[in-house]
């Protein structure tokens, strides 16, 4: 498989993580081939593996994303309807 050409903000374990994520997905592509069209329909085995491509295209795209969690709050003025 062609390797991608570092970018110079990228850590080596990133670098690595995009290759491996190109294999995954049958792109054998130079990173300046590759373009949207590439990864249509493209599914992943796992939610890790879907974050980690996305985290990793946006960084080439040039845009941030985050991710945010809630907790539910628990009612505790509530009063349970049977004990």
């Amino acid at each position: 498989m062609k390797s991608m050409k570092c970018n110079e903000e990228w850590t080596a374990p990133e670098t690595t993580e995009w290759n491996n994520i190109l294999e995954y997905l049958g792109i054998d592509k130079e990173a300046e081939e590759i373009n949207e069209t590439d990864f249509v329909g493209k599914e992943f085995t796992t939610m890790v593996q879907a974050e980690n491509f996305y985290s990793l295209y946006a960084k080439i795209m040039g845009f941030s994303i985050q991710q945010v969690t809630r907790a539910k709050e628990c009612d505790k003025d509530r009063v349970p309807s049977s004990i």
